[in-house]
């Protein structure tokens, strides 16, 4: 995954989704609390929102991702199941991050 330019309004996120290249736009962000990205391809679009909520013994995480399009409809089964594997990488790579920098604030 690579970010072009700021973490800010209309900037791209590059990275592959199941081998093929893939440009998200960020459409909101509020640095540690809020990102929410878009991206669209041959037969289908997508929208990915990340909130980082405070709670009494750190933070919550939620994740939505929204699917549309006639392929996100043929291959429903294997999205969810490709969409269950993909949160579960990404909250780990969060978790590592996260108290890999833990004192640096």
């Amino acid at each position: 995954m690579r970010l072009n330019g700021q973490l800010a309004l209309s900037g791209e996120i590059h990275w592959k989704r199941w081998g093929v290249p893939v440009v998200s736009f960020i459409q909101s962000v509020e640095p540690t609390q809020h990102i929410k990205w878009a991206w669209r391809s041959l037969g289908m679009r997508a929208i990915r929102v990340w909130s980082v909520i405070p709670a009494k013994d750190g933070v919550i995480v939620h994740t939505e991702q929204i699917y549309a399009g006639l392929l996100a409809v043929i291959f429903a089964p294997l999205m969810r199941l490709a969409v269950k594997h993909s949160l579960n990488d990404e909250l780990s790579y969060l978790k590592h991050e996260c108290e890999a920098h833990q004192n640096e604030h």
